[in-house]
């Protein structure tokens, strides 16, 4: 069972390298941190190949977490058009690239 999205998107990318040993190792992690950590391990990357699927993976993550989750559907789906960003000041991939004290 998968507890947690860091951990599938990671699955996900060791899985679409090849890497079976670290997907392996990322179905064990305990924390998002872990196993992000681990994704950074995985073998025989191709930054080009998981560029072209990163966003379908992270897609399709997030719609079987809200299938599974519907009071966290609901949740997101009450937020309207509110804009929705992950700040991270050194990750301008999967965040927004600034810090929430931005000025921006």
């Amino acid at each position: 069972l998968v507890t947690f999205g860091e951990k599938a998107v990671m699955l996900c990318k060791a899985s679409a390298m090849g890497d079976y040993s670290t997907f392996d190792t990322i179905a064990m992690a305990r924390t998002p941190l872990e196993a992000k950590r681990l994704g950074r391990q995985v073998q025989h990357f191709d930054q080009v190949e998981w560029d072209r699927i990163r966003c379908s993976v992270a897609y399709s993550v997030v719609a079987s977490k809200l299938r599974a989750l519907p009071e966290v559907r609901q949740l997101l789906l009450s937020t309207g058009d509110a804009l929705i960003a992950e700040t991270a000041p050194n990750d301008a991939v999967w965040g927004i690239g600034l810090p929430m004290d931005h000025h921006n």
